[in-house]
């Protein structure tokens, strides 16, 4: 009877430890998710509040961090930034957006908006 006592509390110890690791790693990956999706948001609130403002000849630095997995797509065409999937904004930009990196990897980037007269420019700064 002892020894069934004891298959059956390493058993539920065994089911618990599967049960946490397989919830922490989905956690991990929502986290990162969620990250991803503030940092391209934070971009688009920059790139909407410069074009809003208008002043011309003014820039503003920004550093962003992507997370591991996750790659930021600038897509001077459509005028949107993406991250893997989730492009912002959805109708594109009302002033003309050139964006002199196509993709940046994760990890931490510093980004400059440089507002023109007729054209809002983001580079890399390295």
């Amino acid at each position: 009877m002892y020894a069934l006592k004891m298959l059956g509390l390493i058993v539920l110890a065994g089911a618990c430890t599967v049960a946490f690791i397989l919830g922490y790693g989905y956690y991990q990956k929502l986290s990162a998710s969620q990250r991803a999706k503030e940092e391209v948001s934070r971009l688009n609130d920059e790139i909407e509040y410069m074009i809003s403002s208008g002043a011309v000849g003014e820039n503003e630095e920004l550093t962003l961090n992507i997370p591991e997995g996750y790659s930021l797509h600038f897509d001077s065409e459509a005028e949107q930034i993406a991250i893997n999937g989730t492009r912002l904004p959805e109708e594109g930009y009302d002033m003309e957006v050139e964006f002199l990196n196509k993709d940046l990897e994760s990890g931490p980037h510093k980004i400059l908006i440089i507002v023109r007269s007729d054209e809002l420019e983001l580079q890399e700064v390295i």
